[in-house]
């Protein structure tokens, strides 16, 4: 029996920067989804796909051991802290192809896990999922190198909920800020503005609700919200790293324009981002 983890973030890969923050002492704790409900997180949530065994014939205990090795103790520790202090549950997702049954469990210690619930169906599942949700997210989406998990659920118009980029922490002070990577392709990290997209136009659906969800984040944890915008096709590893300040949404009377905006912004080498990022947090 393994557990492989299927993920929609199609540039974790490629990304320079994590790597980099890690070995400068910094971890980094991503959900592969989270839900909002009455304009909170309601859940946190990972997926794994079981391969060498049904579902509905694997043995459960061995199942629950499997789910334990997942991650290393320390790892669970720091995901459980942050569920703790959004306060909202950590859920684990796992399902086998074809997609039959699906178990959801709930994270509560490092050694402990409590079974959520047991479904045979993705429909049913959804709906389960939908108890912790009312953000719904209408637009169009990116199909390529999706999980085929990802792709079922958007068949019957019950998307799995976007992913959390990365919570940032360092052992000595917990959790230091939640982390937004921008790749940029069309645009050099110089030239890239995240304003330019923030709006819908005709050709593109605009990303309001995806900062929307970001800022709903940064508040509950009480932590600053930081975008580190990477290229891969720059291979000077220039990075952009902004704070973010307040965001002005479509829908808020003032004379401001819609969009982000800043308390800090600097572009630096790759090298100066993880000192960069101990004095602003």
């Amino acid at each position: 029996m393994l557990l492989k983890k299927e993920t929609s973030e199609r540039s974790e890969k490629e990304n320079p920067v994590m790597p980099y923050l890690e070995k400068h002492g910094f971890y980094l704790i991503s959900f592969e989804g989270f839900t909002i409900k009455d304009k909170k997180v309601s859940a946190v949530l990972d997926k794994y796909a079981i391969e060498n065994c049904n579902l509905k014939e694997c043995d459960e205990q061995e199942l629950l051991g499997k789910i334990l090795t997942i991650e290393v103790k320390e790892k669970w520790v720091e995901k459980i802290n942050i569920s703790n202090t959004l306060g909202v549950p950590f859920f684990i997702v796992l399902y086998s192809y074809p997609l039959q049954r699906i178990f959801v469990f709930k994270v509560e210690h490092s050694d402990n896990l409590e079974k959520e619930g047991v479904f045979d169906s993705l429909e049913e599942f959804a709906n389960w999922l939908y108890t912790y949700r009312d953000m719904l997210m209408t637009s169009q989406y990116e199909e390529r190198g999706l999980p085929e998990f990802d792709k079922k659920l958007r068949k019957i118009n019950k998307p799995w909920p976007g992913n959390l980029d990365c919570i940032l922490g360092k052992n000595e002070k917990g959790i230091l800020a939640v982390i937004e990577f921008q790749t940029t392709i069309k645009y050099s990290v110089r030239n890239h503005c995240n304003n330019m997209f923030f709006l819908p136009t005709p050709y593109r659906k605009g990303d309001e609700q995806r900062w929307l969800v970001m800022d709903i984040i940064r508040k509950q944890l009480n932590k600053p919200l930081i975008i580190l915008v990477w290229s891969p096709k720059e291979h000077d590893d220039e990075i952009k790293v902004k704070r973010v300040d307040y965001i002005v949404y479509s829908w808020q009377k003032t004379d401001e324009k819609t969009g982000l905006y800043y308390s800090i912004k600097e572009i630096m080498k790759i090298e100066n981002v993880a000192e960069f990022i101990e004095e602003i947090t």
